[in-house]
């Protein structure tokens, strides 16, 4: 894609090359090489934003999955619930409460995303980061006392 992009640009710019001729045919060249590479601007920058979104999705699907795991890891030792929320899903079932409640979490990150409101998602992934390693740590004590 990069390639295709550099080649597009300097054929842009070949075309811009003087003439000795007409100065109004210039004109009109000069035009659309800025025309063209305006577009190409956006279009790059609207692939450096979806790759962006991408990432930032990424990260919270995985926090989501390291969530549920540490979850249902500290729930089988003993640990409980602190979010009331989570904790009235989960009395359905461990899992599907779970699952339940990272669906709902999902949905408006997705949605969030689509509003953009990247710097929302950004905020809760370093949110549930520390979650993560929160359940790590009850984990870990959980264990010492078994």
């Amino acid at each position: 894609m990069r390639l295709f992009v550099v080649v597009i640009w300097y054929a842009a710019a070949a075309i811009t090359k003087p003439d000795s001729g007409n100065l109004r045919r210039n004109d009109r060249i000069d035009e659309r090489v800025l025309d063209t590479r305006k577009l190409m601007v956006l279009c790059l920058r609207q692939i450096q934003t979806v790759r962006r979104v991408r990432q930032i999705f990424t990260v919270f699907v995985s926090l989501q999955i390291l969530d549920v795991l540490t979850t249902l890891l500290g729930l089988s030792l003993g640990a409980g619930e602190s979010s009331v929320f989570v904790a009235k899903l989960i009395q359905s079932g461990p899992v599907s409460g779970l699952l339940l409640s990272k669906a709902i979490a999902l949905s408006l990150a997705m949605w969030a995303l689509v509003a953009n409101r990247e710097r929302l998602v950004r905020f809760v992934n370093f949110w549930f980061a520390a979650l993560v390693g929160w359940n790590l740590l009850v984990i870990s004590v959980a264990r010492s006392r078994l």
